[in-house]
């Protein structure tokens, strides 16, 4: 469970985000940029970038305003126990949507692809099993399997992409703002909605060994926004904007294109060990990260915690919501209002520490 000395130092969490924040900017938010944005989608996430360079100097305020303490504990002290724990529910909330949709999105492209015979639930219950396991056993756990998993991640990743460079036409990426600027600034909606869950880093502040500097994390921005420009750039390129648009996992045809020469086909299923390799750090790091705002001393009640988050969960996943519906959910209500909320916490925790200061001060 969740150990109270756990340290780790910043090079791990960049990674570590890299994995769990990577699977939404790689894989769960290309469908809604393309159908928001079309051929102009990859230019919505430059823009992006631009604006999470900025918005990072917010995120690295608030950690030195807060002296990298636990943000429960801080905001206890700055706004008293009835606020705190306030906030702490609704960051917890936000943190357990995260999950949900992502067991949710795993479940059904599963589903789609290759266990289409499998019933959800058994589904569901080995998914959020496994990641409640891995929770389970503390931070520095789930660092150490990251570090195991990321590497074949990486390099199958770079693997499809160069497999099927013979398949792309990159001119078809042009003209840009074919239709004016607005699907351009549709689109950052949704590419901004991935770089803006590096707040998380707020959420683990306390865990991490020495300061936090502005450059890893830019970097870790730069990669982020690779891994969403990789598979966008490359459907657009290998299938047109049209077709593109039209597809559930972009990201998942990249792999069914692909052949090596004649007589090897359907590698596919390479897609598996990413895709759930993503799922696994990414769930168990918010399983982690719920259960740690609570702040919880005793070992079994951290347990019994965890064991009701996931039954919970459960419950929320197998409630009967089609793909389409959940795909509608996703880009109308989910990513727009997780933009909004990553973005009004930066804002108000700031806003809270430069207040307390000048009181301070004066």
């Amino acid at each position: 469970m969740v150990q109270r000395d756990e340290k780790i130092n910043v090079f791990h969490i960049v990674l570590l985000f890299v994995t769990s924040i990577g699977l939404f900017n790689h894989v769960m938010i290309i469908p809604s940029l393309l159908s928001a944005a079309g051929r102009d989608a990859w230019m919505s996430v430059l823009f992006s970038f631009a604006c999470f360079s900025l918005w990072l100097f917010v995120i690295l305020a608030i950690n030195r305003h807060t002296g990298q303490q636990h943000l429960h504990e801080w905001l206890r002290q700055q706004a008293g126990a009835v606020p705190a724990a306030i906030i702490i529910f609704i960051i917890g909330l936000m943190l357990f949507t995260m999950a949900a949709v992502t067991i949710k999105d795993m479940i059904n492209w599963s589903n789609i692809t290759y266990l289409t015979n499998t019933p959800p639930l058994v589904l569901t219950v080995l998914y959020i099993g496994l990641c409640v396991l891995l929770a389970s056993t503390g931070l520095t756990t789930i660092v150490l399997v990251n570090n195991i998993l990321l590497p074949v991640v990486v390099l199958l990743g770079f693997f499809v992409m160069s497999g099927n460079f013979p398949n792309k036409d990159y001119s078809l990426l042009f003209p840009v703002f074919e239709h004016g600027y607005r699907p351009v600034l549709n689109g950052m909606i949704y590419s901004g909605a991935g770089l803006a869950e590096v707040f998380l880093l707020v959420l683990l502040q306390h865990r991490v060994k020495g300061r936090i500097r502005y450059w890893p994390f830019l970097v870790l921005g730069l990669i982020l926004t690779g891994l969403c420009l990789g598979p966008l750039m490359g459907s657009l390129a290998a299938f047109g904007p049209l077709e593109s648009q039209s597809m559930r996992f972009p990201a998942f045809e990249q792999w069914a294109l692909l052949s090596l020469g004649r007589f090897v086909e359907h590698v596919d299923f390479f897609a598996i060990y990413q895709w759930f390799s993503g799922v696994l750090i990414r769930v168990s790091l918010l399983f982690y990260l719920i259960i740690d705002l609570t702040q919880l001393s005793d070992r079994k009640k951290r347990r019994w915690a965890l064991l009701t988050l996931a039954g919970v969960m459960a419950v929320v996943n197998h409630w009967p919501v089609s793909d389409m519906q959940y795909v509608q959910l996703l880009q109308r209500t989910y990513l727009p209002v997780s933009l909004l909320a990553m973005l009004g916490l930066s804002v108000f925790l700031t806003a809270l520490a430069l207040l307390k200061r000048r009181r301070v001060l004066t």
